[in-house]
Formats: C-alpha cells, sequence, structure tokens
C-alpha cells in the first residue's frame, strides 16, 4: 500500500467536502419540497373545512332540499330546533 502525497490527500478531502457540500444541498431542497407539500396540504385541508363545515346561508340550503323534493316535515322541525340550539 502507496503512502499518499500531501498533495493527493489535500486532493481527496476536497473531493470529500465537495461530496458533503452536495449531499447539503440536497437536504435542503428535499427540506423545502416538504415545507411546501405542509403548506399544500394545509391549504386543502382548510378548503376542505371550509366546504364542509356548517350551512352557511340557510335561506338556500332550504331551496336546494326543496328543490330536490328533500325538505320534509321532519327536516323543517329539525333545522328549526337546530337554529334554536344554534342562536342560543
Amino acid at each position: 500500500m502507496k503512502n499518499k502525497t500531501k498533495d493527493e490527500l489535500l486532493e481527496i478531502i476536497k473531493d470529500q467536502e465537495e461530496t458533503i457540500n452536495k449531499l447539503n444541498d440536497d437536504v435542503d431542497y428535499w427540506i423545502n419540497e416538504a415545507n411546501e407539500f405542509e403548506e399544500q396540504l394545509e391549504k386543502a385541508n382548510t378548503e376542505l373545512e371550509d366546504a364542509t363545515c356548517g350551512i352557511k346561508d340557510i335561506d338556500n340550503f332550504i331551496w336546494k332540499l326543496k328543490v330536490n323534493n328533500l325538505y320534509t316535515s321532519q327536516v323543517k322541525d329539525f333545522l328549526n330546533y337546530y337554529l334554536k340550539y344554534y342562536n342560543d
């Protein structure tokens, strides 16, 4: 086994430093990707919650029920109780 010269060792060290820098750049890239993905996921969750949370316009909701022949006396009673509870 041949002993390496100082210049050869410096070249090896330089190559290793370049490899470490490249790996650090890769880590930074994937951290940024993960952060962007997390932001997109949070935005999608917020949009989903907004789309499914509560009744925004009760009159429009009742109208849609009536149009689709889904508005019954039981639904009417339920909505009255719901509104009474919700507004208390």
